[in-house]
């Protein structure tokens, strides 16, 4: 991943460098935050198994090619931490034991984009849409899991435990994935974004499924618990972008 990230980084700073100076490139830093909305294409245990949707962040950098005052092109490098995160409740009737644990797995995704931006004039600064398209390469790099129980009444004898959890830790995959959104340019030379977009993934994040399973035994009576999971990652995100170098338009309002 170390190697994948430091030519994603050289190569597109290598085209940044030789363009930004010109009046019709522009060149900005991104930083924000999203939400992780997990799929999952095996039917799922809902009385005992629910997704979270846990919070992560993201940074990158934004090569804008201006076609003119409204029409722009446009590349994204984006280095992101998603995450995939389930809430596990034992809801055993004949055990009198109530426990309940968080875990998952983090992803570190390199992604490259390219699309295509709209401007509108509104007041003196731009509303945008934009879309683009592009390819992600997707690192397993920690699992985690945390909980807590307590015993209730009735509890007359040893509650034995086992638990087991698959992650493939270390596994790759390469994805397509698309981002549709909308935002605000503003400050004084327009050199802020402020938007939302959805990022839209076309195949699963896995290549092999991941397994959590739980055993207990009270009185002799075993009972299994277990989830298994393949699929993928939507992610809704608030951005950022200031462009350290921007070509400066003057908002003719009364253009057509």
């Amino acid at each position: 991943m170390k190697l994948s990230f430091k030519t994603a980084i050289i190569t597109f700073f290598f085209l940044a460098g030789s363009y930004y100076a010109q009046s019709d490139y522009s060149l900005g830093v991104t930083v924000g935050s999203g939400m992780n909305f997990y799929r999952n294409d095996i039917p799922t245990d809902k009385g005992r198994f629910n997704p979270n949707k846990p919070i992560s962040f993201y940074f990158g950098a934004k090569l804008v090619k201006n076609l003119d005052e409204r029409n722009k092109l446009f590349a994204d490098l984006l280095v992101t931490r998603k995450k995939i995160e389930y809430e596990y409740n034992l809801n055993e009737p004949e055990i009198p034991f109530s426990n309940k644990e968080i875990f998952g797995q983090k992803y570190d995704c390199i992604s490259l984009f390219v699309g295509y931006r709209r401007l509108f004039p509104w007041r003196e600064h731009f509303i945008y849409v934009e879309g683009s398209v592009g390819a992600d390469y997707n690192n397993t790099v920690m699992s985690y899991n945390k909980g807590n129980g307590e015993s209730q009444d009735g509890l007359t004898e040893t509650i034995y435990y086992e638990s087991y959890y698959k992650t493939n830790l270390g596994e790759k995959s390469y994805t397509i994935s698309s981002n549709i959104g909308f935002g605000l340019n503003f400050g004084w030379r327009n050199q802020f974004d402020l938007g939302i977009s959805m990022n839209i993934p076309f195949q699963k994040i896995q290549t092999t499924e991941s397994n959590y399973q739980n055993t207990w035994n009270y009185k002799n009576k075993y009972y299994t618990h277990q989830l298994k999971y393949i699929g993928n990652i939507f992610y809704p995100r608030l951005k950022l972008t200031y462009y350290v170098f921007k070509e400066f338009y003057r908002i003719n309002l009364n253009k057509n």
